[in-house]
This record gives C-alpha cells, structure tokens and sequence, in this order.
C-alpha cells in the first residue's frame, strides 16, 4: 500500500497553490519530495494540471529541471491527445445535433472546455451525454451511422433502462466511448435524483464547437459530488476533488448555496455533499463557506469515516463494492445472501453485461457464464485475501465503513 507519507508532498503542494499560500513553501521540498509528486501526480492523473498551475503562478522554476521536464511532457501528451479527443466530440454532438435530439453534455467534456483554464488540463477518454429517455432510439442510430457500437436496441425495447443510469457505453474504431445517460445517478444508489428538474435549470453552452447544454452549476457541483463519493467511493481520487475545486472557483460569485443545500436534501445526499465539500477544503485548500458545511453537517460523524475517505482517495485502489460487502459480512447468511445476488442479477444487469435477450434459453445460460466469470475475476483476490492482503483488507474496510455510513439514517 502506498504510505501517507509518500503522498504528503503531493498534497502539501496542492494545498498551497490552493489555498494562496507563499511560494517560499515550495522551497522546503527535497529532490526526493519532487519525485514523489510527480510519481504521486502522475499516479492520479493530475500531473498537467498540476505543471500548469504552477507555471501560471510563475512557480515552476521552484521545480527541480528533471521533474520539470517530465510534468511538461506528461502536459503536451495530454494536449495531443486532446486534439484527437476533441475531434470525436464534435463528430458525436454534431450528428446528434442535427438529428435535433437535446443534449446536456456530463463531466468530462463540459469540465474540460468550460471549467478548466485549458482542455488539457482535464483527460477524458470519453463522452457522458444526458438525454430524453424518448430520444434514446434516435440517439442510438445517430450512433450507428457513425461508426459506433455494438447496438443496444433490444435492451432499449425491452425497457430495461430502469436498472442503470445509462444504456451500455458505444464504442467506435478509435476505442472512443460514449455514455448515454437518463438519470445522472444509478437508482439503485442511496440518491433520488429528478431528471426533469436538472433539464429545466440547464444552461446553454459550447461544447467542441458545438451547441448544446450543460447542467447548471449547482447541478454540476452536486452531479461531481454524487459521482466522486456515491457512485465511486471517492476511489477515482483526487482527480474528482480538483474537478470540485475548479467548479467551485470559476462559480465562486455565482453558485447559489442556498439551492445547492435545498437540493443536497431533496436528493438525499446531505451527508455526501458534507463529506466531499469538507475533504476538498481540507486536501486541497479550497475555500468553502463555513455556513454550507455547518448546514450540512450531519449529526453524528465519525473519525473513522474522513480517515476512510482520505485513503480511499490516496490509496487510489478500485474494487467491487459487492465484494466488500460480501468480504466484510460477519454472518454467514450475509456472505451467502450477497452471494447469491452478485450471481442472480436482474434482466436488465445480465443483458447490460451479457447481450442476451431476457427470456430465452441463452438468458438463463449466462447465469452459468456469470458463475464462471465470478470466478475468474475473484479467485485470484479471494486467495490473496485469504492469505491476508493488507492492501484489499484496508480497501474493504474503508468502503464498507463509507457505505454503512452513507447508507444510515
């Protein structure tokens, strides 16, 4: 597991270009401080961003040159890959567009051309578009002219949309992939989220050259938040605390935190909204007001639960929440029960997974290929695990203990 102390400089760092500190505090880093950063930053995919800032402070000189060089090579990879990038973008939106199907354009996309001082500054290797459940068929043979797929019309048909917040990603040749969401949150999550009401406050952009929509600030703080803390378990790390910082810096005069708290309770993630807001003022040194935490606080909070989070975000280590839940559980009904679930997933998840129409005999024979397939993902980890994988343990019991606690009244 990589020790706190090896990530401290990464985060000292970014706390003080965040938080408006003096530059004279960068000159306390060793060399080895500096190669841990970037190993660190790199690590998170962070490492542009990072060189960016600290040219744009006039700091960079501050930086040894080896480690100069590397995080300026790590800058204009990513601004070359963005061209590419970009390029896909305006061909999806574009076609979309002119099939005049709505789009509100997610993450990604919109935090690279309209939050970011630069695109590069925000890798994505993918596009997360909202649109009307109704447009779904339109959406999907737009898709297929231009190249993408496999189709997913039968799983469109056979409504089975309601057991994820987006139908199964498309892929074209240049291994570009695109999400297309209804909702912005999976509804089986601990989030009750009205698609409706994030169209009617959204705002008009320009997305790669290309008009569409984006959520409003307050969605898009609030959609950031659910996906960093409910959705991943802030295991993405600190890449989704930096898209938060940003978010909240470019609307720091304009984002109304009166409706951000009205909707963290309409939505049921107060203590989300809580947590993140809270880890991002304390990693980063991003400035949020003190009378949205105190609003937001919850009741009882325990230590337990920021220590999770940090390491979570630190330890940068994505694994099933299902086998944590499996791993974690003390009775043996527990174990079995969530078993037993993992295996027998609803139609609409063995079809998302499996391309198998529900009700046939190839339906029911995937339940054997998920077996299989279970087996092959976990056995390796379950053997570890066994033999006492500090690395898996302390994942399991962060995310567990983030669950429990985001899951409780």
């Amino acid at each position: 597991m990589k020790q706190n102390t090896d990530f401290e400089p990464l985060l000292k760092c970014l706390n003080i270009i965040g938080s408006g500190a003096s530059q004279v505090d960068l000159g306390k880093f060793t060399q080895n401080d500096w190669e841990l950063i970037y190993e660190n930053s790199t690590q998170q995919a962070i490492a542009p961003y990072l060189c960016y800032r600290l040219t744009k402070l006039e700091w960079i000189d501050q930086v040894p040159f080896e480690v100069r060089e590397k995080l300026r090579e790590r800058t204009l990879f990513s601004a070359r890959n963005k061209i590419k990038i970009e390029r896909e973008t305006r061909e999806v939106l574009s076609a979309l567009n002119a099939a005049d199907i709505p789009v509100i354009v997610l993450k990604g996309a919109h935090l690279a051309e309209i939050v970011y001082d630069e695109p590069a500054l925000r890798p994505f290797d993918d596009v997360d578009l909202l649109v009307f459940r109704q447009d779904f068929l339109a959406c999907d043979k737009a898709l297929l002219e231009l190249g993408y797929g496999p189709s997913r019309r039968n799983w469109i048909e056979h409504g089975l949309i309601e057991s994820h917040h987006h139908i199964p990603r498309y892929l074209n040749k240049n291994f570009f992939s695109i999400e297309i969401h209804w909702t912005i949150t999976n509804q089986s999550r601990a989030a009750t989220i009205d698609p409706g009401r994030l169209w009617n406050r959204a705002q008009p952009a320009r997305i790669a050259g290309v008009d569409v929509l984006v959520l409003s600030p307050e969605d898009l703080l609030l959609h950031l938040i659910v996906h960093t803390c409910i959705n991943n378990l802030f295991v993405d790390g600190l890449r989704q605390l930096i898209d938060i910082s940003e978010t909240l810096e470019l609307y720091k005069d304009d984002m109304d935190w009166e409706q951000v708290i009205q909707h963290s309770h309409e939505w049921g993630i107060g203590k989300c909204v809580y947590l993140t807001l809270y880890l991002t003022q304390d990693m980063l040194g991003t400035s949020v007001p003190d009378q949205v935490l105190e609003s937001l606080k919850p009741e009882h909070v325990s230590p337990q639960v920021f220590t999770s989070a940090k390491e979570q975000i630190i330890n940068h280590e994505p694994l099933s929440r299902n086998f944590a839940r499996l791993w974690g559980s003390e009775e043996g009904h527990q174990k079995a029960t969530t078993l037993l679930g993992r295996i027998f997933l609803s139609p609409g998840d063995m079809y998302r997974k499996y391309s198998v129409e529900p009700g046939t005999a190839g339906f029911y024979r995937s339940y054997l290929r998920r077996m299989k397939d279970l087996a092959i993902r976990y056995g390796g980890l379950t053997l570890g695990m066994l033999r006492g994988d500090q690395v898996h343990m302390t994942t399991i019991e962060n995310e567990n203990v983030l669950t429990d606690w985001l899951e409780s009244g």
